[in-house]
């Protein structure tokens, strides 16, 4: 684990990003001192509210091992990823107030710069050996090339880069951010609102595929909740804007509940924890056989088509967001 290069690629990476969060603020004739105000809070909140929700997951390990020390330990292994993300948004709500701008407007300006934060933290992990790494393809010899897989601190052991993957779709959606800031400006918060979801969607699935998984609860990996967590979120705020009757807000909510139970179902059904369950359906041998002998081949893609459908969920309502805008 090379912590050095790593803690500069991210430095690196939030400094660029700080300068794209200026540029932006000056084509929208915003006070360009937002961007480097969020820098220096989104440091600090980042930090420790990264730090806390790991420890908060897994309070009676880490404070077993390491005591009160645990939450000053600076290992790149011992934060959540997507709490970290959380406190720079937060640093850009406070300096938004601060600097007397309007918090959804400074949002969508952020949205950029956010994802191209993303992508350079998720890329720095390369340095992290197995912390960035996914499944163990070395006898999958067709997938040995890049950006299927990577030898990583042992030759002719190929990984899958999950890392990498999160960082080219972090960019994928850095670019987007850029094409919806001019095209969503009459609905503000809807920019920022897609480009969380989108940042937010792959990691919930390939989270599942990580060699070492930073924090786990149960079956179901605490960054997939927290993921799942702000994806419905942005889903029920666009929901509540978007309303005509309370069943705008009852049916995605109850949509809601249905992605995130049948998730957990399929994530215990892919350890095997529900052969008893399908064993006992009224399928024929050879299904039962095919579905508790390779619980992966059904339960992965399906989980993709429930992740599918949070994205399409988010793109549906602030669609018809910014329609009733014009």
């Amino acid at each position: 684990m090379q912590t050095v290069p790593y803690f500069a690629m991210l430095l690196g990476g939030l400094i660029l990003a700080a300068l794209l969060f200026h540029f932006c603020l000056a084509r929208a004739k915003e006070k360009r001192a937002l961007a480097w105000l969020t820098l220096g809070l989104g440091c600090v909140l980042g930090l420790l509210l990264s730090k806390l929700v790991f420890v908060l997951f897994r309070a009676d390990e880490v404070f077993s091992l390491h005591g009160a020390g645990a939450l000053v330990r600076f290992s790149p292994e011992e934060f959540s990823f997507v709490a970290g993300c959380a406190g720079f948004v937060l640093a850009c709500i406070l300096a938004a107030r601060i600097a007397r701008v309007g918090v959804p407007r400074a949002l969508d300006l952020m949205a950029a710069p956010l994802a191209l934060g993303v992508a350079f933290a998720r890329a720095a992990e390369s340095f992290l050996g197995q912390l960035g790494q996914g499944e163990d393809l070395t006898d999958a010899a067709w997938t040995h090339f890049f950006p299927l897989s990577m030898e990583y601190e042992w030759p002719e052991e190929w990984y899958l880069p999950v890392n990498l993957h999160l960082a080219f779709l972090a960019l994928v959606c850095a670019a987007l951010a850029l094409f919806w800031l001019r095209g969503c400006g009459g609905a503000p918060g809807v920019c920022f609102s897609r480009t969380v979801v989108l940042l937010c969607a792959p990691l919930f699935i390939l989270e599942l595929m990580r060699t070492v998984s930073v924090t786990i609860l149960v079956r179901v990996h605490t960054e997939q909740i927290l993921c799942f967590a702000v994806m419905a979120a942005c889903i029920m705020t666009a929901a509540v804007r978007v309303r005509r009757s309370v069943w705008g807000i009852v049916v995605p909510a109850l949509l809601l509940a249905l992605v995130l139970g049948l998730n957990v179902a399929l994530q215990f059904g892919a350890d095997g924890k529900l052969n008893s369950f399908i064993e006992s359906l009224p399928l024929s041998e050879g299904v039962i056989a095919w579905m508790t002998g390779r619980t992966w081949d059904w339960c992965y893609p399906a989980m993709i088509l429930t992740d599918i459908g949070l994205v399409w969920m988010e793109m549906h309502l602030t669609r018809r967001q910014l329609k009733a805008q014009k």
